[in-house]
């Protein structure tokens, strides 16, 4: 497979939030797989197929002129001529790309749109429309603008991960950009305005049964740009740029509920998009059977509310129940839409879908599936892994550092989020 994958991986600038730019290699794997995976609410998933095919005819490894003669990830010239629409949208998909490339880097292994938080009289809920299609609450926490609001718009992504020996967690946010500019400049020190008050204006609220709402403290407030820069002439100068801002806090919190909706969020869209439905199903509906019974535990009195809940939630029981085998307690829609391949490659083998073709990237194509840690806590969420620990996580941390020492020759990526993408030979996905 060396030969195959040593293709699909080159090079970019990368300025970090330190600010000591360096190069760092990227496969177009792993790229992919962050196309594939980004969570774009309301979306068919046959669009995430369109944009990884996309994606390998809009970058291509080039060796650019008095360039160091290294292979680099530039912009091929015929994206300048795409209708304007569309040249926003392969800006947008390279930095939903890269931008979660540079949340792995910070340690970050869980993101959701911020959308999926949001009050209705805030912004539209648009996220929400896939929680079974009616109305749906994270009951635990909600995004708002601050008091004093600085954008009118709101950052893009709620980042979260888990710190220390004792469960502690960092709530982040992040918003990514993507432009022509040139973003190593020297006048680039710091973003731009409007970017870091759109970063600046949201807050994040975990509701308390019977007390005030309380604020949970953002670690970090990141904004990553890439520079996709489709008119230049030079293959020099249309060679990928991303670089970082940040705004530290670096406070943590003990709201595992939080923590957990966050979770969730992540890998009902992860599974949803790799032909998971079933499971993201199941997810969905832990969550918000989770959210009724505190709400019930805080009602005392017999009232409207109360009886609105208790069939709410009697309702779901019922449609969970056809659904599920309770000797095994999982669905057999799960079992059909899911299997443990094997692999030499893959430690343990990858879930995937059997019923989902692979993703067409040039040199092959992509099987997207979880690691076994990762579908692990995917079963945690539904409330159903009664083998669930912490160290899941620090598994997965494990593998993707492995992972990415290997993956100039494996064409295999992890990501720290249990997520693995397998350059597949054997079919050209089509």
């Amino acid at each position: 497979m060396t030969s195959t994958a040593a293709k699909n991986i080159a090079s970019f600038d990368y300025l970090p939030v330190s600010g000591v730019q360096r190069t760092v290699n990227v496969s177009l794997v792993r790229l992919a797989v962050n196309i594939i995976t980004d969570w774009v609410p309301g979306v068919p998933n046959s669009l995430s197929r369109g944009f990884a095919d996309l994606l390998s005819r809009i970058l291509k490894a080039e060796k650019p002129y008095y360039y160091g003669g290294a292979d680099t990830w530039i912009v091929q010239p015929h994206v300048h001529g795409f209708e304007k629409q569309w040249k926003s949208a392969t800006s947008w998909m390279l930095g939903v790309a890269f931008c979660r490339w540079v949340v792995e880097q910070e340690g970050y292994a869980w993101w959701t749109p911020v959308s999926a938080f949001t009050l209705a009289k805030d912004k539209t809920p648009v996220a929400r429309h896939k929680w079974l299609n009616r109305e749906f609450g994270v009951h635990h926490c909600y995004v708002k603008p601050p008091p004093t609001s600085t954008s009118n718009l709101l950052p893009d992504y709620v980042l979260a991960r888990q710190t220390g020996g004792v469960p502690r967690y960092e709530i982040s946010f992040a918003e990514s950009k993507g432009g022509d500019h040139n973003v190593a400049g020297s006048g680039w020190g710091t973003a731009k305005l409007p970017w870091r008050n759109q970063c600046l204006n949201a807050e994040l609220y975990r509701r308390r049964k019977s007390l005030p709402d309380v604020l949970v403290p953002a670690a970090q407030r990141l904004v990553i740009a890439t520079r996709v820069n489709t008119k230049a002439i030079m293959p020099y100068t249309r060679r990928i740029q991303v670089r970082a801002w940040n705004s530290k806090n670096f406070e943590t919190v003990e709201a595992e509920d939080v923590f957990r909706a966050v979770l969730a969020m992540h890998y009902f869209g992860v599974c949803e998009r790799i032909g998971l439905s079933a499971n993201a199903f199941l997810i969905a509906s832990e969550l918000r059977l989770r959210g009724i019974q505190d709400q019930l535990e805080s009602l005392e009195d017999e009232n409207y509310d109360r009886r609105h809940l208790d069939r709410l939630r009697d309702h779901l029981h019922d449609e969970e129940s056809v659904m599920l085998d309770e000797q095994s307690g999982i669905t057999d829609d799960t079992e059909r839409e899911l299997q443990l391949r094997q692999s030499d490659v893959v430690r343990g083998g990858i879930y995937e879908s059997p019923g989902v073709a692979p993703f067409a990237i040039e040199g092959g194509a992509v099987r997207v599936g979880l690691s076994p840690a990762g579908f692990d806590i995917v079963r945690w969420l539904q409330g159903r892994n009664d083998n669930f620990n912490s160290e899941l996580f620090s598994d997965m941390a494990g593998e993707a550092r492995e992972s990415s020492e290997r993956e100039a020759h494996t064409g295999v990526i992890y990501r720290n989020d249990g997520v693995v993408g397998i350059l597949d030979q054997t079919t050209n996905g089509r």
